[in-house]
């Protein structure tokens, strides 16, 4: 029985699925100079998943790795996907004496803003991704992971008989 088009929401090479993904590499990379361009090397970036499977965390440390070299380490921060979540890890930022966080998401930076606003501290800079509207209020750079668009042409590509894959770019928004 046939039940409709599998499509995949990352890289496939299997030529009998479709496949929609975004390409976030060069918009990280992009992103990462423009943080080094700003003098900034004490970094810390902030994950939902700490794991090699997760493309999101491959990718944006792959990114890292070939902007500021291997001996340049992160603070890597893990568990984090709301704002909340990001406001709970205020004193592990705070220990760091950080001049630069790369968030998950806008929504999860504003955790980050409170945790600093209510301390009466000086925000480091920081960097949203998802191009959310809280990003714009908040004034910060953002990375557009086109996750609107992800979700259209995945949708199109569902209800499609052709079998093809569907690459989009990443961009980097600065604010």
């Amino acid at each position: 029985a046939k039940y409709g088009n599998i499509v995949c929401c990352e890289e496939v090479q299997d030529p009998n699925l479709s496949s929609v993904y975004v390409s976030r590499t060069h918009a990280c990379k992009i992103a990462f100079n423009w943080i080094k361009d700003q003098g900034k090397s004490r970094i810390a970036l902030l994950f939902t998943r700490k794991d090699l499977k997760s493309s999101t965390y491959r990718l944006t440390m792959e990114a890292y790795k070939e902007v500021f070299g291997e001996k340049t380490e992160p603070l890597i921060l893990d568990g984090i996907s709301t704002g909340e979540d990001a406001y709970e890890q205020g004193d592990s930022l705070l220990e760091q004496d950080l001049d630069c966080i790369f968030s998950t998401g806008d929504d999860v930076a504003t955790g980050v803003v409170r945790y600093y606003q209510e301390k009466n501290l000086e925000l480091p800079l920081l960097i949203g991704q998802e191009k959310q509207l809280t990003g714009e209020v908040l004034g910060i750079p953002t990375i557009d992971n086109k996750s609107y668009q992800l979700g259209q042409e995945s949708f199109k590509q569902a209800l499609s008989d052709e079998k093809r894959t569907i690459i989009l770019q990443s961009e980097f928004i600065i604010r």
